[in-house]
């Protein structure tokens, strides 16, 4: 396995059942970890105090504390968590919708023991729709081949499916605390160029989508989020910004995705009513590719039609 020490770090807000179910499949690893920090961003619930019960009542073999702070968001969460971990070497995130097999970390440190260079490992990720109990498994095993232009194309391989090091999280400065959603994009696109990624296979984490909703506790941040593609096709922007003096190719395959994301994002908030703000997606998306005969339409049925229907 992978030398060094591994932190598991679980942002929660407001998820009083869903934590302890996630905090039982951290104790339940056949390789346990170092050490755990769950971080509470500010919940007004039970969530605090179901976690201290945890704590006392299952008395981890290893070490492991609740950290408290207000509510900033689960970058500023996840930053956190890294700042009370300072001698760890590498860092799995769980968020409290999701649930790991009992050989995930175990799994995760032979396939970076395996690949010493790696920045980080993922593997796939089974995803339950809590409501309908429909279910699919993601894979993952296109994060091994041209990172970078893989997670700007397809989207975040994902958090609690991936093994990362601590000192390269510092080197990039961690979580961009200034975004509501598409933080795990933001940041991946940063890491992935500072070296390899690996992909585990034969594992998979779970996730339980819309657990939220069925247990009247706290949605997904970024679900909840309007303008989630909006704010992707920002940070899209802003890496091939990032990445334009050296690999001026890279940045323009990035604007031209931006672009794609902006007409979505157009489309998106047009259907909501927000005419003004769908307008500056267009308008956006146009600048990045002018010849975008859909984004052109938009724009112009936008500007001369009293009606936009929902799509």
């Amino acid at each position: 396995m992978a030398e060094g020490r591994v932190v598991v770090i679980v942002p929660v807000f407001e998820r009083p059942t869903a934590i302890v179910e996630a905090l039982d499949s951290v104790v339940a690893q056949t390789r346990r970890p170092d050490a755990l920090v769950i971080v509470d961003d500010g919940s007004r619930d039970a969530t605090a105090a179901r976690v201290e019960e945890w704590l006392a009542g299952a008395s981890p073999s290893f070490s492991a504390e609740l950290v408290r702070q207000s509510n900033r968001g689960v970058s500023a969460a996840r930053n956190r968590g890294i700042l009370a971990a300072p001698t760890m070497d590498w860092v799995a995130f769980l968020d409290s919708d999701d649930l790991w097999p009992e050989t995930y970390l175990e799994a995760h440190l032979r396939t970076l023991s395996a690949h010493p260079e790696a920045v980080a490992s993922t593997c796939d990720k089974d995803s339950t729709d809590v409501p309908t109990g429909r279910s699919r498994r993601v894979h993952r095993g296109w994060v091994a081949v041209d990172t970078t232009r893989e997670i700007a194309r397809r989207g975040p391989p994902g958090i609690s499916n991936t093994v990362m090091r601590v000192s390269d999280l510092r080197a990039i400065g961690g979580f961009d605390e200034d975004l509501a959603t598409a933080e795990d994009l933001d940041l991946m696109l940063r890491l992935s160029l500072l070296g390899p990624w690996s992909y585990v296979p034969k594992t998979s984490a779970h996730y339980r989508h819309r657990l939220g909703e069925v247990r009247g506790e706290a949605p997904s941040l970024g679900h909840a989020h309007a303008d989630r593609r909006g704010v992707r096709a920002r940070v899209l922007d802003a890496f091939a910004e990032f990445v334009g003096a050296q690999n001026p190719g890279l940045a323009a395959e990035i604007r031209d995705l931006a672009g794609r994301q902006w007409t979505r994002a157009g489309r998106q908030l047009a259907g909501r009513g927000r005419r003004a703000e769908a307008a500056h997606c267009f308008d956006r998306a146009l600048l990045a590719r002018p010849a975008d005969l859909r984004a052109r339409w938009c724009r112009l049925r936008l500007r001369f039609s009293g009606l936009w229907k929902a799509e």
